[in-house]
């Protein structure tokens, strides 16, 4: 997932979201894992209870090898956070989630 911030400026936001607040209706726990800023953190109150994670908060050098390798190492960082992902729209940096039946 891109950046919240990017999604909402090209109006992308409400199609996106829009089957993960149905979930989230359905008591499903969902937290979106985005490749944006704090800034992403603002979306929380549109977003209804679904957590934000965003990527930057963890790797934000301006050198992409090394935003890279922080990439590698952010499963690491995360990994009890997530459980299981059913979905992700972005390939670039796709490491970073996976799955984790060990609960």
């Amino acid at each position: 997932m891109r950046s919240l911030k990017i999604w909402d400026r090209v109006g992308i936001i409400p199609r996106e979201i829009s089957l993960y607040k149905k979930l989230k209706k359905k008591q499903v726990d969902i937290t979106f894992l985005t490749f944006g800023k704090d800034d992403d953190l603002n979306y929380s109150k549109l977003l209804n209870g679904i957590k934000i994670i965003p990527c930057k908060r963890y790797f934000n050098s301006r050198n992409s090898k090394v935003s890279f390798l922080q990439s590698l190492i952010l499963p690491l960082k995360i990994k009890k956070t997530f459980k299981c992902i059913i979905y992700s729209n972005k390939f670039h940096g796709d490491w970073t989630i996976f799955r984790n039946d060990s609960s």
